[in-house]
């Protein structure tokens, strides 16, 4: 009897500390679990990037219309070809042919090597910061951080982009190189900023029982979030330049032709389309279908340039801002992921403590048997 007293007494004590199993704790663990499970953010994301993939749409969509809708108000303005041909600005400075390009691709594999030489700079940073298995939590494996450094090193995609930018013998092409080399740059202070951080870290022990991942884990991911984006937004800005190029040949050929063609058809005092008063309805009822033409597709690139002459750079704004939000969401989601990964990790740990312990069904069982062994000898005897 005292034994049983003994059980009933520390009973709800031998159930808190999991000797005794105790189904409502279990059940609480087991929702634990099951809760932690659903707090996903992968879902969150996705949603959060398809949503902004509508917003890129929507604006570019936006931006595009309104280059069409100052098209048509061009159009409509171009009542003398004289106002045609001012319309497109004085812009021979902007397109004339440079007299002497500096070749840029030694400077673009010295940026190569400085970035490569600041990734291995920052890999030796992580493994200095590393300590031994039980003082530092988890660490990043070797593997994982040759992976992840050799990615956020990786600007041949870059390099290809400028190898493959034409005209480079143009200011559009100059330019466009120039904002790769410049990335390139900008790319190689944020490594070096990153290695300088984790050199100054404060060397903090870590709880071996962490659930939570390696904060250098953490960092690489970020940061290589970080340079893909970087690489990404470098990209934009040489494409911006490439388009601001194209359309800086169309000025030029558009007044090329305004200054070769007459105003009107033989017998008349011709004059070129470019320093002409004549009205331009006048000059379209005049002479056969090729003429007309002719005429019709210098206003159509009259028109064009002055509608396009603000696009790449709205179209620019608009992909780099999303770039960077883009950036921002996959930053989120690495952090939101680590902070899942502990509470399923915490859960599932919680639900397996309470599942254990004796089960009262196992204790009755026990005492059957015992009340039995201690009744033997009285029946025996």
């Amino acid at each position: 009897m005292r034994l049983i007293w003994t059980f009933l007494y520390f009973g709800s004590l031998l159930c808190g500390q999991r000797v005794i199993y105790d189904a409502g704790l279990d059940k609480k663990g087991q929702d634990a679990a099951a809760a932690a499970k659903l707090i996903v953010s992968d879902s969150v994301t996705a949603n959060e990037n398809a949503n902004l993939a509508v917003i890129e749409r929507q604006q570019l969509d936006t931006a595009l219309e309104a280059s069409l809708n100052t098209m048509r108000l061009q159009i409509h303005s171009f009542d003398r070809w004289k106002n045609v041909y001012d319309a497109l600005g004085d812009v021979s400075e902007a397109i004339k042919t440079l007299r002497q390009i500096t070749p840029l691709s030694e400077e673009l594999t010295k940026r190569k090597n400085e970035i490569e030489a600041s990734a291995e700079e920052l890999k030796k940073a992580v493994r200095g910061k590393q300590k031994e298995p039980g003082k530092s939590g988890l660490s990043v494996t070797a593997g994982l951080l040759d992976k992840a450094v050799g990615h956020i090193s990786d600007v041949n995609d870059l390099l290809g982009l400028a190898q493959g930018i034409p005209g480079l013998n143009n200011l559009a092409g100059s330019k466009a190189v120039n904002e790769i080399e410049g990335g390139l740059k900008e790319l190689d202070d944020l490594l070096k900023s990153a290695t300088a951080a984790i050199q100054a870290a404060k060397a903090v022990s870590v709880n071996p029982r962490s659930l939570m991942p390696s904060q250098d884990e953490l960092m690489l991911s970020v940061l290589a979030a970080e340079t893909d984006s970087l690489k990404e937004r470098i990209a934009i800005r040489a494409r911006f330049q490439l388009e601001t190029g194209d359309i800086m040949k169309l000025v030029a050929g558009t007044k090329d032709l305004l200054q070769r063609i007459d105003d009107c058809v033989q017998p008349c005092t011709p004059h070129k389309l470019s320093s002409s008063d004549r009205l331009v309805s006048d000059s379209l009822a005049e002479g056969d279908t090729r003429r007309k033409e002719n005429l019709l597709g210098v206003l159509y690139q009259a028109a064009a340039v002055a509608a396009q002459n603000q696009t790449p750079a709205d179209v620019a704004a608009i992909r780099e801002t999303i770039a960077w939000r883009r950036f921002e969401i996959r930053r989120n989601a690495i952090y939101n992921g680590s902070y899942e990964q502990a509470l399923q990790v915490a859960g599932q740990r919680l639900s397996a403590y309470y599942a254990t312990g004796i089960k009262p069904s196992q204790i009755a069982q026990f005492l059957y048997y015992l009340s039995g062994i201690v009744s033997l000898p009285a029946i025996a005897f």
